[in-house]
């Protein structure tokens, strides 16, 4: 039986996870799902509930008190493990803040949990999505002798706090990087030591069956964004080069589509900017939504940017949907993104952080539609090409069967 670990589940922003999952069932592999929590402020339908309780194991809060009893069993059990274990986390304080640390021991804790169930269930590998689920994965490998794998993404993954990554990709059967820039990174940060293990399998999204951008779908031109309100997605970048479009009087209309910590500073602006007629913040929606409202749309827009922290986008998926679903996309030249979209010719790259460039790009792309047309159509065959869904979930499983 294999196991997937995850942070969250299910998530709105991590909708690969659920289709490369499908896609192992689909394919009569058996599984379990770990994750630390369960999604929270999402509905589900009755048979939606009864598969995930069946389905996935939550480290909290149901399962949260095993660990009283897991601690002493692991520590009787596999002594020196164990104390190894605590040392490793330890040797976290040379390069990371004590509140680090402290999670560090939390997901050791939850890990100690997993790996009573890892027995249970006879988990014969383990697949963690995000190097701090791997965290997990890699105490699991170490108390129940259970070989993983992980896949990298970036933002917060890699790039900002990495902990324990050289040793997770030397016990690791394999690591799958979504893009060829997190795994340049990965062979950066590790002397080149793992470049043969790390394998590079792309996010799958679902791609229409056939390309239907249609260039007068709208009289007035429907803008789309998508994602959470954090620094790195650059809302206030495109919030600016809205409000200069405005002032050229083009007939436009933005829809923002995601929530987050950063909500009342990019409602804060849209007022500062007096474009409450031109912008809707629709909160965070469900997959299903937001595939109408690519359908809606006539062009898609993501100005990711590289946070001062070193928090950034790898390939937003949201771009990738966008193309697979016949829309042009407008992004920035940072992370991955130009693996995905090819400036000039299958969509628009800007600089980051650059409210006239980007600002040069949408208006570029109200005013031809013809333009939008070619670019929506090379869009669509990179995506059918590279990111759809059957070849990438085929290429993961491909690289699972060797271990269940």
């Amino acid at each position: 039986m294999l196991a997937y670990f995850t942070g969250t589940y299910p998530s709105l922003t991590e909708t690969f996870i659920k289709r490369e999952i499908s896609y192992l069932k689909k394919n009569n592999i058996p599984l379990k799902i770990f994750s630390v929590k369960k999604a929270q402020g999402l509905s589900f339908s009755s048979s939606e509930k009864k598969s995930i309780d069946s389905n996935v194991i939550f480290a909290r809060p149901y399962n949260v008190f095993i660990g009283i009893f897991a601690v002493p069993y692991y520590f009787v059990k596999k002594p020196i493990v164990f104390l190894q274990s605590i040392k490793l986390i330890f040797g976290l304080l040379k390069y990371y803040s004590i509140i680090i640390v402290f999670k560090s021991f939390v997901h050791l804790y939850y890990s100690l949990i997993f790996s009573l169930y890892i027995k249970i269930f006879k988990i014969k590998h383990i697949h963690a999505h995000f190097s701090s689920a791997c965290t997990m994965a890699l105490f699991c490998n170490y108390f129940e002798n259970v070989t993983f794998s992980f896949t990298v993404h970036a933002s917060g993954d890699i790039y900002v706090n990495p902990i324990l990554i050289d040793e997770k990709i030397n016990r690791a059967s394999f690591v799958v990087a979504d893009i060829n820039y997190n795994k340049e990174y990965l062979n950066l940060i590790t002397d080149y030591k793992y470049n043969k293990k790390i394998v590079i399998v792309h996010n799958g999204v679902i791609v229409e069956d056939k390309f239907n951008y249609d260039i007068n779908k709208n009289k007035t031109i429907e803008l789309l964004s998508i994602g959470s309100f954090t620094y790195f997605k650059g809302f206030d970048t495109l919030i600016k080069a809205v409000s200069m479009l405005k002032k050229i009087d083009l007939d436009f209309h933005l829809t923002i589509i995601g929530d987050g910590a950063q909500r009342s500073v990019i409602e804060k602006l849209v007022n500062i900017e007096c474009l409450e007629d031109k912008i809707s913040l629709l909160g965070a929606l469900p997959n299903d939504q937001i595939k109408s409202y690519n359908k809606k749309a006539d062009i898609f827009i993501l100005p990711s940017v590289i946070y001062v922290n070193g928090m950034r986008d790898g390939i937003p998926t949201v771009c990738a949907e966008a193309m697979g679903a016949c829309l042009p996309v407008i992004s920035t030249y940072i992370s991955g993104i130009p693996d995905l979209i090819q400036s000039g010719v299958s969509g628009l790259l800007v600089p980051e952080k650059s409210p006239k460039d980007l600002f040069n790009a949408i208006k570029e792309l109200i005013e031809n539609p013809e333009l939008r047309n070619r670019y929506a159509i090379n869009g669509y065959e990179t995506v059918f090409k590279y990111f759809n869904k059957e070849k990438t979930n085929k290429e993961l499983l491909e690289l699972l069967n060797g271990y269940i």
